[in-house]
């Protein structure tokens, strides 16, 4: 029996992927309320459009017999247009249905919008735990970046102080070169602290909220 070697998910990976699931699950809900809401106004905008488009044929017939009476009623009298029946047919058809339509379309709107809330509080539970999840791979990133800056500042501090008393001693002795190796020194010490400077990559950190979306065990690496 094969076994299963996949790392488990910590407490905040875990809730991620628990909010993932459920995000899906209200996205599966708002469309399955949504299909029928969908139908019902299709019908509904169907009988709109079909009732316009017959009052323009009928405002049309209306004019040509006002035309025809206008002119003494000289020939044959004007016929409607002939689309209008499939029209009248389509409208007849759909128009027995329209009064069921009517009385149910409030609760499928009432069903859309609340598994819309259900979605929209589902991204949103998503969202922190996102910032949970970035929350936990931050905290080790910085325990070790303050670490780090602990020792160089101690070493910076030490050989700066070192080397302040050699110039020092120098100066006592009549050395009168250590003003120049002082500011190379302080230079050199602002070049360093300014190399640490790290521009913040948003184009990345995009990428890595898109990913967490998505994908719970997404890391804070550089191949994001």
């Amino acid at each position: 029996m094969p076994v299963d070697v996949t790392p488990a998910l910590s407490p905040a990976r875990q809730a991620l992927a628990d909010a993932i699931a459920a995000v899906a699950a209200a996205n599966a809900e708002v469309e399955r309320a949504t299909a029928p809401l969908r139908r019902l106004e299709g019908l509904l905008s169907e009988q709109g459009q079909l009732e316009a488009r017959l009052a323009g044929y009928r405002e049309e017939h209306d004019r040509a017999v006002g035309a025809w009476r206008a002119g003494g009623c000289a020939g044959e009298r004007p016929r409607p247009d002939p689309r209008s029946l499939g029209v009248e047919q389509r409208l007849d058809e759909i128009g027995r249905d329209v009064p069921g339509v009517r009385s149910v379309h409030a609760e499928h709107q009432e069903a859309q919008r609340a598994a819309q809330a259900k979605l929209v509080a589902a991204v949103a539970h998503r969202q922190r735990c996102i910032y949970a999840c970035l929350r936990d791979a931050a905290r080790p990133a910085f325990a070790a970046l303050r670490a780090a800056i602990a020792r160089a500042v101690t070493v910076e501090a030490t050989t700066l102080a070192g080397l302040v008393a050699v110039l020092q001693q120098r100066v006592a002795q009549g050395d009168t070169e250590p003003g120049g190796e002082l500011e190379w020194l302080i230079n050199e010490i602002k070049a360093v602290r300014g190399s640490i400077a790290v521009p913040r990559d948003e184009d990345r950190a995009r990428r890595l909220l898109d990913r967490l979306a998505t994908d719970p065990t997404a890391e804070l690496t550089p191949s994001i």
